[in-house]
């Protein structure tokens, strides 16, 4: 399953932890006000995706299966 990330703070990092302890998760994507570049690094170094940094949420939906929301509201 490919995974879009809106956000990329504490939240997302704790999360991106706990998903390579899950099999068949791909973070394929994240959007972000900031700190999209670094998360998506964060992702491939830890093997779970080759993160894409995408500049909407609209654009990231369209490849992904599903979107996890870590932005504050």
């Amino acid at each position: 399953m490919r995974y879009g990330f809106i956000g990329a703070g504490f939240v997302a990092k704790f999360h991106l932890s706990a998903v390579r302890q899950v099999r068949g998760i791909e973070v394929a994507g994240v959007t972000a006000v900031s700190g999209a570049p670094e998360l998506a690094a964060m992702a491939r170094s830890l093997r779970v995706g080759g993160t894409v940094v995408y500049r909407d949420i609209a654009e990231m939906a369209k490849r992904v299966d599903c979107i996890a929301i870590y932005a504050p509201n």
